[in-house]
């Protein structure tokens, strides 16, 4: 009894990351730009995998990455060039630090 006990002890630890030191995840703040100007771009969307999220007034997202990623982030925006932002980029990118990227706005033919 004693055993099945430490053993849901454990797996409940586990379960509510009371044991950092075997977390694979962690957090990237994203900040897109817009490539002329320099300002932030709110309202882009990034999606990796299935996974999606939307950048706030400051043009900000949060990403959290779990290791089981197999492309990196593509930003989508009306009126901007796709973004891609690899996923070893990503990953090598120190936290807390947010990784910049501008995105480069499409231009009218006149």
């Amino acid at each position: 009894m004693a055993r099945v006990l430490l053993s849901l002890g454990l797996l409940l630890a586990f379960a509510l990351g009371v044991c950092p030191a075997y977390a694979q995840s962690r957090s990237l703040i994203i900040q897109v730009l817009d490539d002329r100007t320099g300002e932030p771009l709110p309202g882009a969307v990034g999606h990796i995998g299935r996974r999606s999220m939307q950048t706030d007034l400051k043009g900000q997202l949060t990403l959290a990455l779990t290791g089981s990623e197999e492309d990196g982030l593509h930003v989508h925006l009306v009126g901007y060039h796709e973004g891609f932002i690899p996923l070893d980029k990503l990953r090598s990118t120190p936290a807390p630090s947010p990784c910049v990227y501008a995105l480069r706005s499409v231009t009218s033919l006149q």
